[in-house]
């Protein structure tokens, strides 16, 4: 039985971008993601669970012809969306088990914004937060500071 690595993510937070990072367990070191890779993932995964609902909810009419809706992917243009966004993020990634915990790196202000619109499920992975601005710190220079908080 093979023992399933824990995902973290580093969530680095600025005033005009959010940039994740994910140490997967399995390779040494972070791996920069986009987050539209993970809102995808999230769509496909909702499309899969709706598509599923369908087929077994029984034969039109006596089981219900429902529309699907397609989860839209727009770029927040204010850092408000931003964090508002990245909130939902980690809240339905929490729930779905793409990370086990998750550390968020910015100003103290974003970090609250985020903070305070993570659901229970978010907020118990969340290993803690880090009042710093590293927006602009390399893979490198983030890698071997969060290695002093957290084992990379």
């Amino acid at each position: 039985m093979a023992i399933r690595k824990q995902i973290t993510w580093i969530v680095v937070v600025g005033d005009s971008k959010i940039k994740l990072h994910v140490h997967d367990g399995k390779q040494p070191g972070l791996q920069l993601m986009l987050v539209e890779e993970v809102l995808k993932r999230l769509a496909q995964d909702q499309a899969k669970a709706a598509a599923k609902k369908k087929s077994s909810a029984g034969w039109w009419p006596f089981g219900g012809k429902e529309k699907t809706k397609k989860p839209k992917l727009k770029l927040a243009e204010t850092p408000e969306e931003m964090m508002r966004d990245m909130a939902m993020v980690m809240n339905r990634a929490a729930k779905r088990g793409y990370y086990d915990t998750v550390v968020i790196v910015g100003a103290s202000y974003n970090l609250d914004k985020i903070t305070s619109r993570l659901k229970p499920a978010a907020q118990e992975r969340l290993h803690g937060e880090l009042t710093k601005d590293m927006t602009n710190a390399s893979e490198y220079e983030l890698q071997k500071y969060m290695s002093n908080v957290i084992r990379l």
